[in-house]
């Protein structure tokens, strides 16, 4: 398989689990449904286009590179007392 291919699952499975962890996280009370808290929906809109439409140039490698800290810290933004 190649690499690109492989990136580009990785990278719908990980926008796919970030969408179930905000939804979860939403109804089962731990983080209000404020537009505060919203502010993932347009980094996964960004994040969706660049892994689909931007697929093989060098602003999808960048556009999925911006935003991936994004996912890479929710580990640490929940387990942190401080995390709201």
């Amino acid at each position: 398989m190649k690499h690109n291919v492989m990136l580009t699952v990785a990278s719908l499975l990980s926008i796919l689990f970030m969408t179930f962890h905000l939804t979860d996280d939403i109804v089962r009370g731990w983080l209000s449904g404020t537009a505060i808290n919203l502010t993932a929906v347009p980094i996964c809109v960004v994040w969706l286009y660049g892994t689909l439409l931007l697929a093989e140039r060098r602003s999808g490698y960048v556009t999925r590179g911006a935003t991936a800290p994004a996912q890479a810290k929710a580990p640490i933004r929940d387990g942190s007392p401080l995390g709201d």
